[in-house]
């Protein structure tokens, strides 16, 4: 299990078992702070990578021993989130800024193809996903009432339809993340400006409902085994469990302070919640100080049979946790 601790350069490699942490990975290229945003695992459990939000770089690195296999040079920009193809040789690389851009990467030469930009009409990019095709990504627009959907069929020659996902007036849905149920056949939106997390049918774009969460919904894991789709409510402190089926909420847990990335772990049949506890959460002071400045954050996890947190249990993590992935 990885941690990806942005406010020190840090990622941590958690044994699942033990929940201890078997080694930090200091990440990024630069002796500047660049903030591991987000993690991915390959497809096959070979690579897992990461990308940062004060960086150039896409980097990539080897599971058997976590060491460094290789960097695309994707020029300097605010690099939120990626997708991965089904087959595990392609990512898109989001840049959120205003004007949005995409970083099309050859994952097996780790060589930048092409940047997607369309000015303007493509604004505030942030969440991705690839749909179990591999022919369309997905990608929210964190400002406002659309995602874009990219034909990725070609990735040399895409397109891009906008798909309006809020006529409900009132406040703007913000979309922040995107991801698909476990069989393809919808995806889910959390929107943070509304507090709901919204559901499509993948055949055709078209809404099903509105699922009310907590407050400012970011995150979400989905659990194949339990049919669990975990959202975290960063405002809140507390993590929606929502029924993938029947759509509704299951039960809403208090989860620590801040919580952000999440992840399910099938084997250990367990949730882990990465909580941020920054200085203006008002959490718990943290026990140790960290080598880069800053306040710890830590991480909890849910029980998924009981759906109750691990009693005991908080583990002190390094600087502002924000991204969790695990390895099955």
């Amino acid at each position: 299990m990885y941690i990806a601790n942005q406010g020190c350069d840090l990622v941590g490699v958690h044994d699942p078992s033990t929940k201890v942490v078997m080694r930090y990975v200091d990440v990024g290229n630069k002796p500047a702070i660049e903030a591991p945003h987000v993690l991915r695992m390959s497809p096959d459990g070979q690579y897992w990578y990461a990308a940062f939000i004060f960086s150039d770089v896409l980097q990539k690195y080897r599971t058997s021993d976590d060491q460094l296999v290789g960097e695309a040079n994707i020029t300097q920009g605010s690099w939120n989130t990626f997708a991965i193809s089904p087959d595990g040789t392609k990512a898109w690389v989001i840049d959120l800024y205003s004007n949005g851009r995409i970083a099309y990467v050859d994952l097996q030469t780790m060589q930048l193809q092409l940047i997607y930009q369309d000015g303007s009409n493509f604004a505030s990019p942030h969440g991705s996903v690839v749909s179990p095709s591999g022919n369309f990504l997905y990608v929210t627009g964190q400002v406002g009432n659309v995602i874009y959907k990219w034909d990725v069929t070609d990735p040399m020659n895409p397109e891009y339809d906008v798909l309006i996902i809020n006529n409900s007036g009132g406040a703007s849905a913000d979309p922040h993340n995107i991801t698909f149920s476990p069989d393809g056949s919808k995806y889910f939106l959390t929107c943070q400006n509304r507090d709901e997390v919204r559901v499509f049918n993948s055949s055709d774009d078209s809404f099903i409902n509105a699922i009310p969460v907590g407050d400012f919904p970011l995150e979400m894991s989905v659990s194949e085994s339990k049919g669990y789709l975990f959202v975290t409510n960063e405002e809140s402190n507390d993590v929606t469990v929502i029924d993938v089926n029947t759509l509704t909420v299951v039960k809403t847990i208090e989860v620590g302070y801040q919580p952000h990335g999440l992840a399910v772990d099938e084997i250990e049949n367990v949730v882990y919640i990465a909580n941020r506890n920054t200085p203006t959460s008002g959490g718990p002071a943290p026990h140790h100080t960290s080598s880069c400045g800053g306040r710890n954050g830590y991480l909890t996890i849910i029980d998924m049979n009981t759906l109750e947190l691990l009693p005991g249990f908080k583990m002190e993590l390094s600087v502002d946790p924000y991204s969790v992935m695990v390895r099955n």
